[in-house]
């Protein structure tokens, strides 16, 4: 039997793929990015943590009021005392905002939270070196910076006597990995911390087509005698559909990422019966 061929779409989405790939090894051979960190997004938001995402307002005060909330309602269910960086950690794992913002280890599992929705917008992948925001630290003074930033939004200290010792500064993260998805999606972070002048992450635009790497103002080995500069790659929104279906047969399915039987069941649904189903079940949820 002849093989049908495969799609156009299919195909440019392969080479961006292979590109990709290039790309990945590069940074880890040819440039100088130490600890190379990803981030995937279906859409292009600015690379801030969910707290700072809400109107303007008293954002240290609204998050501090939310997290002592969290842990006040949800302490009857832990087994154990948690410690200030435990609640914290824990509340941005279930969801809370916080000055958190997620990044992985894996540049394939940013790729896939790039790809996985909003088919009608182009995804993108963010690329930091986060020793850069570990810079002019060692390991015992940045657990204390971080440790007394948790510690003073659960009430152990004052927001006023240390807003400018901290001075809006961001600083990478390594978790503690409390659960299994947090192991799977190798988790890291970055915590924005608050201040006068806010520290920002600025990506440079990188253009991944069949004709290779580009940038438009640098040549692609120009790129890398700069300062490990952040970078951000747009992915079409064409390519969404056949990279899910290559990350599949690759062997990444929604349940590797997040593995909970809720997520077995609902990617095993997904996979073999679309996103959208033909027809609608009734809305008592009865079939006749």
């Amino acid at each position: 039997m002849r093989t049908p061929p495969l799609d156009k779409e299919y195909l440019e989405a392969l080479d961006f793929y292979r590109l990709f790939l290039q790309l990945i090894t590069e940074l880890h051979t040819k440039a100088k990015f130490q600890m190379t960190w990803y981030r995937g997004q279906s859409r292009n938001w600015p690379l801030i943590p969910g707290i700072l995402r809400y109107p303007d307002g008293d954002k240290t005060g609204a998050e501090a009021g939310i997290l002592n909330s969290f842990k006040r309602l949800a302490s009857a269910q832990m087994t154990r005392p948690l410690s200030s960086r435990e609640w914290y950690y824990l509340a941005q794992h279930h969801g809370l905002p916080t000055r958190l913002l997620d990044w992985t280890a894996n540049p394939r599992i940013a790729l896939w939270f790039a790809i996985k929705k909003d088919d009608g917008q182009d995804g993108f992948i963010y690329i930091i070196d986060s020793a850069y925001y570990r810079r002019d630290d060692i390991l015992n003074s940045l657990t204390l910076i971080e440790n007394d930033y948790y510690e003073t939004v659960f009430g152990n200290g004052s927001f006023d006597e240390t807003i400018k010792k901290w001075d809006g500064k961001i600083k990478a993260v390594f978790p503690d990995c409390y659960n299994a998805r947090q192991i799977r999606q190798t988790s890291m972070f970055t915590l924005h911390l608050p201040g006068e002048s806010p520290e920002k992450i600025t990506p440079r635009d990188l253009i991944l087509s069949k004709d290779g790497i580009e940038n438009a103002s640098l040549k692609w080995d120009e790129i890398f005698l700069e300062k490990n500069h952040p970078i951000s790659i747009q992915i079409p929104q064409a390519y969404k559909l056949p990279l899910r279906r290559l990350l599949s047969i690759e062997g990444l399915h929604l349940w590797d990422v997040f593995p909970d039987l809720d997520h077995i069941a609902t990617g095993l649904k997904e996979e073999i019966f679309g996103t959208n189903p033909a027809v609608s079940p009734p809305a008592n949820n009865k079939t006749k």
